[in-house]
């Protein structure tokens, strides 16, 4: 069988095509589609490294913080008793008389520390006399700190309040 020039060119041309549409399907769509789903990945992992940046950022302002909270409290005193510090505070603002009751209270924070608090209910003080109270546990070097606060004003005299807050600390456990 003999073919014509014009036959053979189209046989030709259709030959190339065929050779690209296969190339195309074989070659260049899976190349191109790995190359997006690269992409993809690039920009996940781009992502996760932010978000790994952010955490690593925040661990160690957190594990700096945490290294302050541990010199403070090494700087307290031994056998520092946070009910008898509060006593102590109330003596000297004058407040002692107005103490309806002081209940401590202890709860383990993981296997090395405790957290030490105290629940105050005050009755009949002034906001002066409850703010000056409050100034000095928060601002003592006792590394204490207000935890709950709740006031109410007392129905017999609107001068004077009622007052219920909850004063805690950390504390290491023992032989730390």
């Amino acid at each position: 069988m003999r073919l014509a020039f014009r036959e053979k060119v189209v046989l030709g041309l259709g030959a190339v095509m065929g050779a690209m549409i296969l190339a195309y399907t074989l070659v260049i769509t899976p190349y191109m589609e790995k190359m997006r789903v690269l992409d993809r990945r690039i920009y996940q992992k781009t992502v996760e490294l932010k978000e790994i940046s952010a955490l690593s950022q925040e661990y160690i302002e957190i594990k700096e913080r945490m290294e302050q909270l541990k010199g403070k409290a090494r700087k307290r005193k031994r056998g520092f008793s946070l009910f008898s510090h509060l006593e102590s505070l109330a003596g000297k603002t004058r407040i002692k008389g107005h103490i309806a009751s002081m209940k401590p209270q202890s709860t383990p924070v993981g296997e090395h520390y405790k957290e030490s608090s105290v629940e105050v209910k005050l009755e009949s003080v002034t906001t002066r006399q409850l703010v000056d109270y409050l100034f000095r546990i928060e601002n003592s070097e006792a590394f204490v700190r207000i935890k709950k606060l709740h006031l109410k004003k007392r129905h017999d005299n609107p001068k004077y309040l009622d007052a219920t807050f909850l004063v805690s600390t950390y504390e290491t456990s023992a032989g730390r």
